[in-house]
């Protein structure tokens, strides 16, 4: 996954073969389009928890609400 957003300009690799003590690793930098993908990807994580939460906020209500197998 981190290769196609390598490939789509989201991040930039690098080898790292100072700071490990065992076999050289590539590291991953958020590239400004990685960050703007990012954002949308939040705004749109968010609107999804909203939308859950306002489900789960209308389930407890009927929950409460109601009484007998088909409330």
């Amino acid at each position: 996954m981190l290769r196609d957003m390598e490939e789509n300009g989201w991040v930039t690799s690098t080898w790292d073969a100072e700071e490990t003590q065992g076999p050289p690793r590539r590291v991953y930098r958020l590239t400004a389009l990685g960050d703007e993908m990012l954002s949308v990807c939040m705004l749109y994580l968010r609107q999804t928890r909203e939308q859950i939460d306002d489900l789960m906020d209308a389930y407890s209500r009927h929950m409460k609400e109601g009484e007998g197998e088909h409330h």
